[in-house]
């Protein structure tokens, strides 16, 4: 027999998708490390937990939620004349959107800006992608999408 469900009181809010991809493989060549999905979990909730701790009740109030999700990442780069070179690696994705009851975006006077938003959202990124060695990790926020790379880093191709 199916349950009914019906919707949450004020849970209907203007939403922002946002998508934070790590790899889990951390350097390159023989010599990297392949993290795991769990460990990733590990270090989002911990991010998670920490953050939400710092959140003051009645103030802009943004704490990233969302779904982890395995994966992996394919890629490719041109090595002149015809030629190339590409890998894969293990990833996560994690997928989540800033909208109501528990986060405020665009609601009222507390509501966070997106500059707000893209801080907490590299802040994020960059605690958890140090966590897992990573030299560079994938943002998007909407329709816009950027990378982050550690300082003082490069990738093999020399980016």
């Amino acid at each position: 027999m199916t349950k009914k469900y019906s919707v949450v009181p004020d849970s209907k809010a203007e939403a922002l998708a946002f998508v934070i991809t790590w790899g889990l493989k951390e350097g390159y060549g023989n010599e990297s490390v392949v993290h795991t999905q769990e460990e990733a979990t590990f270090y989002v909730a911990k991010f998670l937990k920490k953050f939400a701790a710092k959140i003051v009740p009645g103030s802009k109030n943004f704490i990233p939620s969302g779904t982890l999700v395995p994966g992996t990442t394919v890629y490719a780069w041109n090595e002149g004349e015809g030629r190339s070179g590409g890998g894969h690696e293990p990833s996560v994705v994690f997928m989540g959107e800033v909208t109501g009851p528990y986060n405020t975006w665009g609601l009222d006077d507390h509501s966070i800006t997106e500059a707000e938003l893209v801080e907490i959202l590299n802040e994020f990124a960059s605690e958890v992608g140090s966590a897992l060695g990573q030299t560079r990790v994938y943002v998007r926020l909407g329709e816009v999408s950027w990378i982050l790379q550690q300082e003082k880093t490069a990738t093999p191709t020399g980016d």
